[in-house]
């Protein structure tokens, strides 16, 4: 469908890490607008934006509470769909798709971090990463095989079997990333994954997130309000009411 193009450099990386721009993003906003009901008119969370998320890429986007960071993740795994523009993953449009097949992709296709963790208290820490590769279909041996390697990678290992309220802040959003692994899903979804932790196990958590994008290859798209998160990503983009006003760095 989608004829190879050259590779081109991309501009705005921190280090030494050398990045190519693919022909086809990873994810890729072309001018979205999202318009939500409020007090009687309709109030744009987000303005004409326009970015592209490569390959491989760890981006952070940077913004204060209410500029439209969590609403471009919403969108970019077909939670929710623009008001206008498109978002595309992998080059195809997500409103072309049905319920069904959004829903499928964001199974099979995003690993999501949510700052407040979202796991299960009733189950215990091997569970709560194994629950969603059986929810995929994969058996129970075969899910707890990999959620014991997941955990093991992430410095858990010996924990597989601890109640939730055992572990301290940072090893439980350690444990929601080993979850959000359990698929293999080539982009991993971050909604400010430190904003509940202190600043050393935070730390601990960016450096796992910078190290799926740079040892894995996995895209990492992450929206923080935290500036010394900014720090472990590629690429920063900074949101203003609903609208991109910077980049690089």
């Amino acid at each position: 469908m989608f004829a190879p193009g050259p590779p081109e450099r991309v501009a705005g990386f921190r280090g030494d890490r050398e990045l190519k721009r693919d022909y086809v993003a990873a994810i890729e906003y072309l001018d979205v607008h999202r318009a939500f009901p409020e007090a009687g008119r309709q109030h744009e969370a987000l303005s004409g934006v326009t970015l592209r998320v490569e390959r491989g890429e760890f981006l952070a986007i940077a913004g204060k509470s209410g500029s439209g960071k969590t609403t471009l993740l919403n969108l970019a795994c077909g939670v929710d769909v623009p008001t206008a523009g498109e978002v595309l993953v992998d080059g195809r449009n997500l409103a072309e798709m049905s319920d069904r097949q959004r829903s499928l992709l964001r199974r099979t296709h995003f690993g999501i971090v949510f700052q407040f963790f979202n796991l299960m208290s009733t189950l215990s820490v091997e569970e709560n990463v194994s629950l969603p590769a059986q929810l995929a279909g994969c058996t129970v041996r075969e899910s707890r095989e990999r959620a014991r390697r997941l955990l093991s990678d992430l410095g858990l290992s010996g924990r597989e079997r601890d109640p939730i309220d055992r572990l301290s802040g940072g090893e439980q959003q350690r444990v929601a990333i080993a979850r959000a692994l359990i698929n293999n899903p080539p982009v991993i979804l971050a909604d400010e994954p430190t904003g509940n932790l202190d600043s050393e196990s935070g730390t601990v958590v960016l450096q796992c997130l910078a190290r799926l994008s740079r040892e894995q290859g996995r895209t990492v798209l992450m929206v923080t309000h935290s500036s010394d998160a900014l720090e472990f990503a590629d690429r920063v983009i900074h949101l203003r009411d609903g609208r991109l006003i910077a980049g690089g760095g």
